[in-house]
């Protein structure tokens, strides 16, 4: 960078994933961090993000089915499942400190979605199946670690 060249931070003041230090001039410079909180946890969070990419494949595919009322638990625990996995794969990319918790609820839940799309012989609920049960494996992983 040049003399003169304005810094810019990607928030106002910098941020908590980096450090700003003078370098002996009039401009601070950006250096990341060499670990950010989410990259232990990125096979978790890429299961967790499929899983729910799955589970709402799988709920839409399910309100089309001809006999609707008896997808009704599938939707329901899809549905459950997704908001799970979305709300697991948020916290491990912040670092939240319910890691563990959050984790070990996404796993039973994506467990229970598992089994019951795993009864249907329906393509999108054995592919949603498959997911749940990856997803449940890693989140179970990573709350016995965290």
């Amino acid at each position: 960078m040049e003399k003169g060249q304005p810094v810019r931070l990607h928030r106002k003041g910098g941020c908590g994933n980096c450090r700003i230090r003078s370098a002996g001039m009039s401009r601070r410079y950006i250096f990341w961090r060499n670990s950010m909180p989410h990259q232990k946890f990125t096979a978790c969070i890429e299961a967790c993000n499929s899983c729910a990419v799955s589970c709402n494949h799988c709920a839409a595919s399910c309100l089309r089915e001809p006999d609707v009322a008896m997808m009704a638990r599938c939707v329901a625990l899809d549905i459950d499942c997704s908001a799970i996995c979305q709300l697991a794969a948020a916290a491990m990319a912040r670092g939240s400190e319910h890691i563990k918790a959050i984790c070990a609820l996404c796993a039973e839940i994506c467990e229970s979605c598992a089994k019951e799309c795993g009864k249907h012989p329906m393509e999108h609920c054995q592919l949603c199946a498959r997911d749940c049960r990856a997803c449940a494996e890693q989140c179970r992983q990573m709350s016995a670690m965290a």
